[in-house]
């Protein structure tokens, strides 16, 4: 899955934003920085273990 790009799981979070801000001070690298979808907004990270996790904000 890791390498096809699909993520893991998913979290439901308040605010994509201050999440990926958050991560990011201990070096997360996200895959896909915040993007507003129809209907969520959506972020996705490496976990350094080739697991994708995904962050929602509906």
């Amino acid at each position: 899955m890791f390498q096809q790009g699909i993520p893991l799981t998913a979290f439901a979070v308040k605010d994509t934003q201050k999440e990926n801000e958050r991560l990011k001070k201990p070096s997360v690298e996200f895959r896909v920085k915040p993007t507003k979808t129809e209907g969520a907004a959506i972020a996705v990270f490496d976990d350094a273990c080739e697991k994708l996790i995904q962050l929602y904000q509906a």
